[in-house]
């Protein structure tokens, strides 16, 4: 997905505020580079802590794509897409990005659905893209 930096915030480690299509939030920067605001990145999403259906991925209200931060954290709505390999990885389309992460108690025949993530803290990779 491509994002727009608007902040780099220089702490360990390093955060940078963005702003993409679909929304605008935070995350921690995965790069032994340090960017700087203005830069347009291609990146991929990595979800760091372990997400629960029923507590921090739900059904979406709105089938829409979002991105957007509450209290430190993000929050993300998008659609699950078929996935290859264990039951629990899912990839969900927000935009035009894939996020990929594992979903304890996801329902079965879950493709499709519009998912929200609440309250993940996400890292970012450049892809060099």
């Amino acid at each position: 997905m491509n994002v727009l930096l608007l902040d780099v915030v220089k702490a360990t480690p390093l955060r940078v505020i963005f702003t993409c299509a679909v929304g605008a939030a935070a995350g921690i920067w995965r790069d032994t580079e340090v960017p700087t605001p203005g830069q347009q990145v291609d990146v991929e999403w990595e979800i760091r802590d372990p997400v629960q259906w029923g507590v921090s991925a739900v059904p979406a209200t709105e089938a829409t794509d979002f991105i957007g931060s509450r209290d430190a954290a993000v929050v993300m709505r998008g659609r699950i897409e078929p996935a290859q390999g264990r039951d629990s990885v899912v990839t969900i389309r927000v935009g035009d990005g894939l996020v990929l992460t594992e979903i304890a108690d996801l329902p079965e025949r879950s493709v499709g659905y519009w998912v929200e993530l609440r309250n993940v803290k996400v890292d970012l990779y450049p892809t060099g893209i």
